[in-house]
């Protein structure tokens, strides 16, 4: 979007929505404070990651510090274990307030959360109990077994972490629904900051990991209080109701979720399961070199994914609203940008990450070209896939999703395994690219090639999943 027109739509009174163009005029207006939130948000967030690593890499040492980066990472691998609800209300939300006003919206949402909050409480005990019983020294092939223990408390923090995670993700996603996204970014930013003083404050103290863990992990997710406040005040969480509507839009929710909890759990373990690949695979200190290197790269993919987040629920409302000349156009803005702006960053981050990753921890950890090289390539393919999942998700196409999915999912962990055991790092993401890169030819380019076609050009029913 020139800028003209970004300034344009940037203002506080909202646009006519009796005509088309002044709902598309709206849709922008909210993605675009979206995306401001949301920068204030990453920069937030950018400053607890890169001080986070600053400070516990030395502290930490080598290989406790691998662990550390595998345990805060591991949040996202329990996603999938909402069973797709948290998704599937961004899309049930759009809609239910298109077509059925505030009262529609609120039976989806207080349905919706409810069910979250029981699937949240049964995780934490579920990974409570895990934590317990994994022998650890073991699985993360410890040189050192004599903080086994240590390991095996943060990993019982990371059992309470995880489930609260899980519940403030589905609340960010009604807020995504209702197109107030910045006001998830806004309390984002809160959390982050709190977090990072929490975190000095324990390393100042001396603390073990668990303490760090959730200095890091837990005061985000308390920020979800909130926005359920904000909810309640608006009138759109009804707690009498919520049971009654469980009855009624549970089905609708779960349904649709379905295939979003199979798209997540594929993404989970083709995307987020890196980590914990490499530290079974090759031990956990190789994954030091990785986990700051791939850290340095999510500054190129975190501003990229600023940008095209806030679409997901604008096109869900284009769609309702059968605007499909908006959909076309803001796809075609998204994948060229998308394209632009990662490779310019991908090639900053080769050109000054060796030095960035010295002076980020102390010179603790250190990269090398090649990796940074690969996984520059992987930013690049994995900022155009988010940009055309934004599309296929808002559109209600997921089905397709999950098929390529699954499929990179089948390329790329075996491949992954094998490659990490004798190259290490460079060996996990040469696997992954490659893997990627056959799921989208063969899944995108050849199976479902007039699915998208005919996405992206609004002729939608007999396509949608």
């Amino acid at each position: 979007m020139p800028l003209k027109t970004a300034i344009k739509h940037l203002r506080l009174q909202p646009f006519d929505l009796s005509t088309d163009t002044g709902r598309a005029a709206e849709r922008y207006r909210l993605a675009l404070w979206s995306i401001l939130a949301e920068v204030v948000s990453r920069v937030s967030g950018l400053a607890l990651m890169v001080m986070s690593i600053k400070w516990t890499a030395p502290y930490l040492g080598h290989e406790r510090f691998g662990v550390w980066a595998t345990f805060v990472g591991l949040p996202a691998l329990v996603a999938f274990l909402d069973i797709g609800v948290g998704n599937a209300m961004t899309n049930r939300v759009a809609h239910s307030l298109r077509t059925g006003g505030r009262t529609a919206a609120r039976d989806s949402i207080s349905s919706g959360l409810l069910i979250l909050g029981a699937v949240s409480v049964a995780l934490s005990a579920g990974l409570y109990g895990a934590a317990t019983v994994i022998p650890w020294a073991s699985v993360l092939k410890l040189g050192d077994a004599s903080f086994e223990r240590e390991i095996r408390q943060a990993a019982q923090v990371l059992a309470a972490a995880s489930s609260l995670t899980l519940f403030s993700n589905g609340v960010g996603r009604v807020l995504h629904g209702l197109q107030r996204a910045y006001l998830v970014h806004v309390t984002s930013a809160v959390g982050s900051l709190l977090a990072l003083i929490a975190l000095d404050t324990a390393i100042g103290q001396q603390a073990t990991m668990p303490t760090l863990i959730a200095c890091q992990l837990i005061p985000a997710t308390l920020m979800t209080g909130a926005l359920v406040c904000w909810l309640w005040r608006e009138g759109l969480i009804s707690g009498s109701d919520a049971i009654a509507s469980v009855k009624s839009e549970g089905p609708i929710l779960i349904r649709s979720g379905a295939l979003f909890c199979v798209l997540q759990l594929a993404t989970t373990i083709g995307w987020n399961a890196d980590s914990a690949i490499l530290a079974t695979a090759a031990g956990a200190s190789s994954v030091a070199a990785f986990s700051v290197t791939a850290r340095l790269l999510q500054m190129v993919s975190q501003p990229i994914s600023v940008i095209n987040a806030p679409l997901w629920a604008a096109y869900a409302d284009a769609l309702a609203a059968k605007d499909h000349q908006f959909i076309r156009q803001t796809f075609k803005r998204s994948i060229l940008t998308t394209l632009t702006l990662a490779i310019a960053g991908a090639i900053v981050c080769l050109v000054i990450g060796p030095d960035v990753v010295n002076l980020w921890t102390s010179q603790s950890v250190r990269t090398t070209y090649p990796l940074l090289a690969l996984l520059g390539a992987w930013t690049i393919l994995e900022c155009c896939g988010s940009a055309l999942s934004m599309l296929l998700n808002g559109l209600n196409i997921i089905r397709q999703q999950v098929v390529t999915a699954t499929l990179f999912i089948g390329l790329a962990i075996p491949t992954k395994i094998a490659l990490s055991s004798h190259y290490g790092a460079e060996g996990l993401v040469s696997a992954g690219i490659l893997s990627y890169v056959a799921a989208l030819l063969i899944g995108y380019g050849a199976w479902f090639r007039e699915d998208v076609r005919h996405a992206i050009h609004g002729r939608l029913e007999q396509y949608r999943s």
